[in-house]
């Protein structure tokens, strides 16, 4: 074959398309199919999008409740290493004091 009767064949392609009839019912009924198909995959990108934005959200408020978990774990040691030193300094001058009592 040559390119001459590829290009043949891809006119007569195109006039048999532009020679078929199609009635407006019809078309108006492809045009209504596709655009319902349109709304489900929009439909269901939104509700995809919608549960990744929850997961997120989700994700979010769990980390930051582990930081503030640890963070306030982490005052606790704090503090308790600065009181315990105070609280075993009281004992011990209390321990003293009944010694020198009795």
């Amino acid at each position: 074959m040559n390119n001459t009767s590829i290009e043949n064949q891809i006119k007569k392609a195109i006039e048999n398309i532009d020679s078929t009839h199609i009635k407006e019912p019809e078309l108006m009924y492809f045009v209504n199919l596709v655009s319902d198909e349109q709304l489900k995959i929009e439909k269901k990108q939104n509700k995809q999008l919608s549960i990744f934005g929850a997961l997120g959200v989700g994700i979010i408020t769990l980390l930051f409740c582990l930081y503030n978990f640890f963070f306030s774990a982490f005052i606790v040691m704090q503090v308790l290493s600065i009181i315990a030193p105070i609280i075993i300094f009281i004992i011990m001058k209390l321990l003293a004091r009944e010694a020198k009592l009795q």
